[in-house]
């Protein structure tokens, strides 16, 4: 991340969706109003502003990891002419593949590198601030998070010097990291509930992944149960890659983010899609592969915002948890109150060989968190019980491209990682 982080450090991007925490009012006295040039700014006085755009890096690479995680997992089909696309799509991606870099793994370990950076700004400065502390913990605990859920391997890179850049490491002892900035938001938070009840739930996920399930559940329970943390979007035309809702993007500016049929036949009102028509009824097609466009319409704007952590998502995670230490009874219950009536029975689940309990919770949570970024790490976990993922072997569902769905199980890291980064 040694490019990446001297971008970030020469120029800042000021126009963001969260809530200042604090600016100086002559920062805005610029020739260009949302970058800063370095010569200009001081780490410390203007740390406020690094914080707001580290959150912010968090923000911007949610959607893209919801879209992204989404065409790995099965939870939608790539209507994409672009053969790096289609390579995730169909599992079959590489180290080489230059989307990955820049639209997954790039948003991601920024989002990582920044808010640690805040972190080591505080640490080397001897900074006081448990607003800023909780959220770059926090920002940092869930970037890292969703890297491990991605990526074969996690880089966390804290600053610009090698010894700072990070050391490729597993995801299980990631996400000990991430619990570790998890921790430490919570007791900077004080009577912050937004930010405890996220990092806890955050907490629970990683504790899950990691298979430590008395600590999963005990994490999940400080989740109050209507809790819901959602990422804030703007429709901004000048900064809609930044600021906006680019699941949205996928779906109106380029048509390539198609619901597959397999959830389109649950009729479950959770998956909420529609079919694309012209003005005289015909079916418009995906920007590519030749599918009729049936487009998401669970984010149908620019500002749609995307739930980001919630009660819910604890309860599914204690349920899991529970249900692997013996105990199925909480997974039934989850089962049965969330199951829709007029939806299709989950008696015969898509791409899994079984109908036990684990799958139908499954099931129910891949209806409930449908293009929430959810779905990947379900399966990284239980890849004999997640349903809606196609198994390896089996063909790719764009005739176009071809081929047959690969054995690739997590993302591998870029190989400009690689190359900049002594410690590979």
């Amino acid at each position: 991340m040694k490019i990446e982080m001297k971008r970030w450090l020469r120029t800042a991007t000021v126009m963001g969706a969260v809530a200042a925490v604090g600016a100086c009012d002559s920062f805005l006295d610029v020739d260009d109003p949302t970058v800063i040039d370095a010569e200009t700014i001081d780490p410390v006085l203007d740390l406020p502003t690094f914080a707001n755009s580290a959150l912010q890096n968090l923000f911007d690479a949610f959607d893209n990891f919801v879209v992204y995680s989404g065409w790995f997992s099965g939870e939608a089909y790539v209507g994409d002419t672009f053969p790096t696309r289609n390579d995730i799509g169909r599992r079959t991606v590489e180290f080489s593949n230059g989307t990955l870099r820049d639209d997954v793994y790039f948003p991601l370990a920024q989002a990582i590198s920044t808010n640690e950076n805040v972190l080591k700004i505080m640490t080397d400065n001897s900074v006081s601030n448990p607003e800023i502390e909780a959220t770059a913990n926090f920002a940092s605990g869930w970037a890292i998070l969703f890297e491990a859920e991605s990526f074969c391997e996690v880089v966390i890179s804290r600053g610009l010097a090698d010894e700072d850049l990070g050391t490729p490491i597993s995801p299980e002892d990631a996400m000990g990291e991430a619990i570790a900035r998890f921790n430490a938001a919570i007791a900077a938070a004080g009577g912050d509930a937004n930010i405890v009840s996220a990092a806890n739930a955050g907490k629970a996920r990683a504790h899950l992944f990691r298979g430590e399930y008395s600590e999963a559940i005990a994490a999940a329970a400080l989740v109050p149960a209507e809790f819901a943390y959602a990422v804030p979007k703007v429709d901004d035309p000048a900064f809609r890659n930044r600021l906006g809702n680019t699941v949205w993007g996928f779906t109106l500016a380029r048509a390539s983010l198609v619901v597959p049929p397999y959830f389109r036949d649950l009729n479950d009102p959770r998956i909420a899609y529609r079919l694309w028509t012209n003005d005289s009824g015909t079916p418009i097609k995906s920007q590519g592969n030749d599918f009729d466009f049936y487009g998401q319409e669970k984010y149908p704007n620019w500002d749609a915002s995307l739930r980001f952590a919630s009660g819910l998502e604890a309860r599914y995670i204690s349920a899991e948890a529970q249900l692997k230490s013996g105990n199925e009874a909480a997974a039934l219950e989850l089962i049965a109150e969330r199951t829709v009536p007029e939806a299709a029975s989950g008696d015969d689940i898509d791409f899994v060989p079984d109908t036990g309990t684990l799958v139908q919770l499954l099931d129910q949570k891949a209806r409930d968190f449908f293009l929430e970024g959810t779905h990947l790490g379900d399966w990284r976990r239980n890849p004999d019980s997640t349903p809606y993922v196609a198994p390896a072997g089996a063909p790719y569902y764009a005739d176009e491209v071809g081929g047959q769905f690969g054995n690739v199980a997590c993302l591998p890291t870029p190989q400009r990682e690689v190359d900049n980064n002594p410690n590979f």
